[in-house]
């Protein structure tokens, strides 16, 4: 069997529907199925050595994330490439012109089409305004005006007409799955393993100190409510280490500043994968104030590597705490909640118990 992606996020662009699309391509080769990624210009292929195949297109930076492309393929060329390959399904896994074309060709074809749900959209209702993006503490602004809702509103209608299109649409966990139906759109449960070969349990849970993030640094990981939390227990022996980078950064560093915290966070920026297991065993526990996450695989790989989990009562992250047992969540958008929770999470004396 053939099958084809289609994304305007790939590598080496670090997301949630790259990794998707890499866990499951992977898989789908060492199965014996051939496999081709339709995505941008500048791509790399990660999954070269397993034979898996990577078609680009004509793309243009997202205003908002630079890294991000808008893949726009010439229409004659994209029909040209879907007619040649042939494949035997097609999987979307961005909303988008390209997606948007994959369906067409599909039902044009009669190939069967799917659509993965990997992204609440409406949580980044506010990147509609240029002029809100310095403005990025999300808890302190307001969460529910006339114009915002309009903007929701919007982008659900397009969320709404967008995967009509596909034959099927599916979730990767039962709170996402339940999101889509919600919003009268049939959608199945598919689950996804995650290659955990790199991780291991800690070997020694003696207490640091230290918490541990890491994401992409996009505004809507919401690191700034972590920063806010600190602040207010003002406990000198809490460090946090963020691993990642992204347009946020530099407004998460001036935070860190205007907060009197210098000497509590350290930004390392990217590192590679297969050495995020040394920074699991270094630190006492995760930190995931986001609610936008869908899945959360680094949650899921912290926790393959040891760490339990402070992170927020939401779909994603939210589903993989089991309350007092791998960690904590605390409300969304909630500073005072999450100051609360890391307090309670930084006064346990053992994490084995």
């Amino acid at each position: 069997m053939k099958i084809a992606f289609f994304s305007d996020m790939y590598s080496p662009y670090v997301s949630g529907p790259t990794t998707f699309i890499n866990v499951l391509a992977e898989q789908y080769a060492k199965d014996g199925h051939e496999v081709v990624i339709f995505t941008h210009k500048g791509a790399t292929n990660p999954l070269e050595d397993r034979g898996v195949r990577v078609i680009t297109f004509r793309a243009i930076p997202s205003l908002i994330y630079p890294e991000l492309r808008i893949t726009l393929p010439n229409p004659f060329k994209f029909t040209d490439a879907i007619g040649k390959e042939a494949p035997d399904i097609i999987h979307s896994n961005t909303p988008g012109p390209l997606s948007s074309m994959a369906a067409r060709s599909g039902k044009k074809l009669g190939i069967p089409t799917v659509i993965t749900f990997h992204g609440l959209m409406e949580n980044y209702y506010r990147y509609l305004s240029l002029n809100a993006l310095p403005h990025f503490t999300w808890a302190s602004l307001p969460q529910s005006t006339l114009r915002d809702n309009y903007k929701k509103w919007l982008i659900r209608a397009f969320i709404r007409r967008h995967f009509k299109k596909f034959d099927v649409v599916t979730a990767s966990t039962p709170l996402t799955q339940n999101i889509v139906e919600k919003e009268g759109i049939p959608c199945e449960l598919v689950k996804i393993g995650l290659d955990i070969g790199t991780f291991h349990q800690k070997q020694s849970y003696k207490k640091t100190g230290k918490m541990l993030s890491v994401s992409r640094l996009g505004f809507e990981k919401k690191l700034d409510i972590a920063l806010h939390a600190m602040q207010k227990l003002q406990d000198p022996n809490l460090q946090l280490t963020i691993v990642g980078d992204g347009p946020a950064r530099p407004g998460l560093e001036k935070l860190t500043k205007k907060l009197g915290l210098t000497k509590q966070v350290e930004f390392l920026g990217k590192v590679d994968r297969t050495t995020l297991q040394q920074y699991f065993d270094s630190h006492d526990f995760f930190v995931n104030a986001s609610d936008t996450e869908t899945f959360g695989y680094v949650t899921a790989e912290a926790m393959a590597g040891g760490l339990p989990i402070l992170g927020v009562k939401s779909q994603g992250t939210g589903e993989l705490i089991s309350e007092g047992t791998n960690g904590y969540a605390a409300e969304p958008n909630n500073v005072d909640s999450f100051a609360h929770t890391l307090e309670k999470m930084a006064a346990i004396k053992d994490y084995t118990k």
